[in-house]
């Protein structure tokens, strides 16, 4: 599932700074999400989806998070 990075660029306002410009970025390997599962078990180390993050471009507050594949979870 891709996110619409314009929509939320245009109706996005920081609750910090009230800065209206969005940046999003995206956390990859041991920044993506996980399973819970057996400590023990493989799919214990490996992420199963990456994670979108919404920050104001103003002061660096990270507003959102969106994970891009929630089904695999």
């Amino acid at each position: 599932m891709d996110i619409d990075e314009e929509k939320i660029k245009n109706n996005t306002v920081c609750p910090d700074c009230s800065g209206k410009e969005m940046k999003v970025g995206y956390m990859f390997g041991d920044g993506g999400l996980h399973k819970r599962s057996s400590v023990f078990g493989m799919d214990a180390f490996r992420s199963v989806c990456d994670v979108a993050v919404v920050v104001c471009a103003s002061c660096g507050l990270m507003i959102k998070f969106h994970a891009k594949n929630p089904e695999k979870l």
